[in-house]
């Protein structure tokens, strides 16, 4: 038994949504990194750019004021870029640094001052720690990265709650019929299911219960079936043994005759045996029957025309026979063969005094 055999369904189930909860998480996750990670670099990029801009401003007009590049001046513009957590470099028209300003480092930003229309350096800016991102964007990106993770866990969670949830309800109908069926394995054919559940469970349920009723009536079949071959071996092995054992006691002394009603008692058992083979017959497939309707008076007076003789045979007084033969809407059947139904073959055989 493989892997899948050994594993129940609730825990394939669960196993199941546990795996397409943590997927979804996975692909929202993906996905708002793939699209959050841009965009937020793209705004700290502009931000630096801004601030590239508002410190090219301000070194404008310590430039305007102080008639041109002063150390009071660039420390005032240090001062102002400190302010927002930045580094700033000065450079002059022709590319020199200008003052004893940290450098920018990593990621930078650079903007022109511009005097009267005239441009007279370059500011460039960066964070303090050479990063992109400021320590609260930085820190926003991974709450947020908790958050998923934490997402990503709770909807584990849940999914596993649900899982078990629903296959509880989807074990329950199914124990059920399991039980039923193990039931209906011990000979309880009584046993049947509750319809519950969806229509595919109530389904399967429905066709136990009739699987179930069809192997209680083939049972009840079999035992009236039993009772009937007992019933109609009795009458010609107990006439059999009543002419066997007359015999042995001298009380007939028409020897020929006894053994022609024996010989005929035998012949009925032969033919009984054949019904019971052809109805062992009838039970596999391609066996037809040529089955047609019979007249019972025809058949009983025949029967009795058959048996007038058996008593003078016998050595006894003839005795009287009265018939009376009731015909309804169901009229005996029987085949080409002449085989008779069990009915009218018990009827031809009962005669006064035996």
């Amino acid at each position: 038994m493989g892997l899948k055999g050994r594993v129940g369904l609730r825990t394939r189930l669960a196993l199941g949504l546990v795996g397409v909860a943590l997927l979804g998480v996975g692909v929202a996750t993906l996905l708002a990194d793939l699209g959050l990670e841009p965009r937020l670099n793209d705004a700290a990029r502009a931000r630096l750019q801004r601030s590239a801009t508002h410190l090219a401003e301000i070194a404008a007009k310590v430039y305007r004021e102080d008639a041109g590049w002063r150390p009071a001046g660039v420390v005032t513009l240090g001062h102002f870029a400190g302010i927002d957590g930045l580094r700033v470099t000065l450079r002059s028209a022709a590319g020199k640094r200008v003052g004893g300003l940290s450098p920018a480092i990593g990621s930078t930003a650079s903007a022109p001052v511009v005097v009267a229309g005239r441009r007279i350096g370059d500011v460039t800016v960066s964070q303090v720690d050479g990063g992109l991102l400021t320590p609260e964007e930085a820190h926003l990106r991974h709450s947020l990265d908790r958050l998923q993770l934490v997402a990503g866990l709770l909807s584990g969670a849940a999914a596993l709650g649900v899982a078990f949830l629903l296959a509880q309800t989807l074990a329950r109908p199914l124990r059920r019929i399991r039980q039923t069926a193990q039931a209906m394995e011990r000979g309880e054919l009584t046993a049947r299911v509750r319809l519950t559940g969806d229509p595919e469970v109530r389904a399967v349920g429905h066709a136990l219960n009739r699987l179930a009723e069809t192997l209680g009536q083939e049972e009840r079949l079999r035992k009236e079936s039993v009772a009937d071959l007992a019933h109609e071996l009795r009458t010609p092995v107990t006439g059999l043994l009543s002419r066997i054992e007359a015999a042995q006691d001298g009380v007939l002394s028409d020897q020929p005759a006894n053994l022609a009603a024996m010989h005929t008692e035998a012949l009925r058992l032969t033919r009984f045996l054949d019904d019971l083979s052809s109805l062992a017959d009838a039970q596999r497939p391609g066996l037809l029957l040529d089955r047609h309707t019979v007249d019972l008076a025809e058949v009983a007076r025949a029967e009795a025309n058959a048996s007038a003789d058996r008593p003078r045979r016998l050595g006894r007084d003839r005795p009287r026979y009265r018939a009376a033969v009731g015909v309804g809407e169901r009229r005996p059947r029987a085949d080409r063969s002449g085989r008779r139904e069990p009915a009218l073959e018990r009827a031809s055989v009962h005669e006064p005094g035996w």
